[in-house]
């Protein structure tokens, strides 16, 4: 994706989710999860040689990254065939995410999103 610079990148999260829940003992029960990054690259246009790049614009635009993540492949959730699964996964998930938010002083977060 393309995302602007000021943008915090979702490789940053994911890191400090999963190094969150592996310092919490209880925490480890969740890192199943969480996707598993195996590494992440962030360029500029100028860095990838882009035109866009060296070119002189009028109006200058905004700066964006090329965010690329990867990870192991997860099956979209258009593959979940009945609702029994789709809840299993979507529970996990929420519960992984409430567990980070409220084991690390950010249950005003965890309300907001509720």
């Amino acid at each position: 994706s393309w995302p602007s610079v000021y943008r915090k990148s979702e490789a940053e999260i994911i890191r400090i989710v999963r190094r969150k829940l592996r310092e919490d003992g209880d925490g480890k029960t969740y890192l199943k999860n969480i996707v598993d990054l195996k590494c992440s690259v962030d360029m500029t246009a100028s860095e990838l040689g882009l035109p866009r790049a060296f070119m002189e614009l009028s109006e200058p635009f905004e700066s964006r990254l090329l965010r690329t993540l990867v990870m192991k492949e997860y099956l979209p959730l258009e593959k979940i065939r009945s609702l029994d699964d789709f809840k299993t996964v979507f529970t996990h998930v929420f519960e992984g995410i409430c567990f980070t938010l409220v084991s690390h002083g950010h249950q005003q977060i965890l309300i907001l999103v509720l």
